[in-house]
């Protein structure tokens, strides 16, 4: 019998990895976990547009409507928060110590009326004491009665 695989991305519109699955359908939790660590369940988005969750038992994800198809579906992670309530409440001596790593993503930054002394240069260096930058972008709007300076930062890592 041939292995039968599923598409699974850690976000809606991330690179999708194929996960295999079992004879009988089903996906293990420790299958997804081991490509996606920390992730604690799946969900998908169906025909008309809304996100369903995929039924977790006994560590096996059972197929929703029969069939795994082509779908793409995308990791649950669970809330840090959450995560911090749940390690405290086990009685395991290593929980406080053990914790999720949260996975560093980039993002925009959008900073609006700074002073127009201000360039590019001077921008770069404030900015990149947080982190590496992929990009920096000095927007500057004139109107009748004042000058606005907006910045766009991206992938503060």
């Amino acid at each position: 019998m041939s292995v039968k695989y599923v598409l699974v991305s850690d976000e809606e519109y991330g690179e999708a990895v194929e996960l295999p699955l079992e004879d009988n359908g089903t996906l293990l939790l420790s299958t997804l976990t081991a490509q996606f660590p920390g992730a604690s369940g799946l969900k998908f988005r169906t025909e008309n547009n809304v996100v369903r969750g995929v039924r977790l038992a006994d560590g096996r994800f059972h197929v929703p409507d029969n069939e795994w198809g082509k779908t793409p579906y995308y990791c649950v992670f669970p809330k840090v928060e959450n995560k911090r309530k749940i390690d405290d409440s086990v009685e395991n001596p290593t929980a406080k110590t053990k914790r999720l790593e949260t996975k560093l993503k980039c993002s925009d930054l959008v900073v609006l009326n700074i002073p127009y002394t201000y360039d590019e240069q001077k921008l770069k260096e404030y900015f990149g004491q947080f982190g590496e930058l992929l990009m920096l972008q000095v927007i500057i709007k004139y109107s009748k009665k004042c000058m606005y300076v907006s910045l766009s930062v991206s992938g503060i890592i």
